[in-house]
């Protein structure tokens, strides 16, 4: 049991070092000056759906064994045969140039480097705030564990290292706690199709290549997505049918990313986030001036969750924009400038889900404006003037200037209120 966690152990530290060195290396100097200026709960807040989503899968796919024996699966099925009478034993060519040394380097870019690579490119793409590549990147990974784990239970195969003559499992000879570890998640050895390490380190090649312009990182991915794809040959892990099956997942993956993210990211994480802000700005204005503004925004916010039509989703959408602008138009100056910034963007932008984004922006901004300005007890009460009243209300009790027919109480309490509404009227205008 040791040993089955002691590969985790070892690579968590190791990852995280490589991190912070791709940090320093591979992340342009002008983007890590301005990541500093940003506090790191925003990065927290703006992007925590997609790491926890990205996440959750992984862990469910991860637990497959655990999700089999609960479920009480039973696969009595190998379809290794059927991959050995498409292929043969091609896959041992690759083993007739085994040495100890090269056997080490492709054992280190299988289990380090290929991990390294798809989690740096999840934090890459949020330091870059590259959020519409991240977008897609979150939802083709997702696409690819989904479409993996029926395969992995219900049509195993075994790698290549443990059935076909000729070829030795390498990576899992090296060290009995990687052959253990690897273990935990796959009992038999026969998550084999299609290969994970194909089709991730072919998804990250693509998002990295064509989405992004960070020239170091497109150089060092494009150079160990190469060699991920050979070390799962040479190490006797991946057949060449599984790694051509994850090569094609993980261009489908993308292509089905990029064709239906608005839609997904509309339907489960804008439109509900833009419900929840328009609710919290209903709340924020109740007792204001734009109480009746708020009213209609959550209304409208409302509406987007039942509209499944495109051309009613831009109809409500452009109503709560109107609204905005209503809003816009009865703040002051000072706050008025950036919300109405904003709203120019709004307008000029193309994408509906952008749209969606920079007003869910701008309802943030509004209700927080609005909880600073709402009255409670201590805006009432107005220190200076309730400390100037109180005072007062004491030195003139003290002073006995009043005749003595009239109640001195009272008129030190009349007295008080005066001084509490002079000291209010002038530190309101100083505010």
């Amino acid at each position: 049991m040791v040993s089955e966690n002691l590969m985790a152990v070892i690579m968590l530290p190791l990852l995280a070092l490589m991190s912070i060195i791709g940090y320093h290396v591979l992340i342009p100097g002008e983007i890590r000056e301005y990541n500093i200026k940003i506090p790191p709960h925003k990065f927290i807040v703006g992007f925590w759906p997609f790491m926890v989503s990205a996440t959750f899968v992984y862990l469910l796919v991860q637990s497959q064994a655990t999700i089999v024996n609960f479920l009480g699966i039973k696969v009595n099925s190998d379809y290794t045969s059927y991959i050995m009478m498409i292929e043969g034993d091609m896959v041992a060519h690759f083993q007739t140039l085994a040495t100890p040394l090269l056997t080490y380097l492709n054992s280190f870019v299988y289990l380090i480097i290929f991990p390294f690579m798809v989690i740096f490119t999840f934090e890459i793409l949020i330091f870059t705030r590259n959020v519409k590549a991240l977008e897609e990147f979150t939802i083709a990974f997702i696409i690819i564990f989904l479409t993996a784990l029926p395969f992995d239970i219900f049509f195993p195969v075994t790698v290549p290292g443990h059935v076909l003559q000729g070829v030795s499992p390498l990576f899992y000879e090296l060290s009995p706690i990687i052959d253990q570890g690897v273990r935990v998640v796959d009992p038999f050895l026969d998550n084999d199709f299609p290969s994970l390490h194909s089709a991730l380190s072919t998804l990250v090649l693509i998002i990295i290549v064509f989405k992004t312009n960070l020239t170091r990182y497109k150089i060092f991915v494009v150079i160990f997505t190469i060699a991920i794809l050979f070390s799962t040959l040479y190490l006797g892990t991946n057949w060449i049918t599984s790694l051509i099956a994850g090569i094609i997942l993980g261009n489908i993956s993308y292509f089905g990313a990029v064709k239906y993210r608005e839609k997904v990211l509309l339907k489960y994480l804008y439109i509900p986030k833009t419900k929840k802000n328009a609710e919290e700005l209903c709340r924020s204005t109740r007792g204001t001036s734009i109480e009746y503004y708020g009213s209609e925004i959550n209304r409208i916010g409302h509406s987007l969750t039942t509209n499944e039509d495109p051309i009613g989703l831009v109809t409500s959408l452009n109503n709560m924009l109107i609204v905005l602008s209503d809003i816009c138009a009865n703040m002051p100056d000072e706050e008025r400038r950036g919300t109405c910034e904003l709203l120019k963007k709004i307008n000029e932008e193309k994408l509906i889900s952008n749209k969606i984004n920079l007003i869910n922006i701008i309802l943030g901004k509004i209700s927080s404006q609005q909880i600073k300005k709402k009255k409670n007890i201590i805006d009432i009460m107005n220190p200076p003037a309730t400390i100037a009243a109180f005072f007062g209300f004491l030195i003139l009790e003290m002073l006995n200037i009043f005749p003595t027919k009239y109640n001195k109480d009272v008129i030190c309490l009349i007295l008080a209120l005066l001084i509490f509404f002079i000291v209010f009227v002038i530190t309101r205008k100083k505010l």
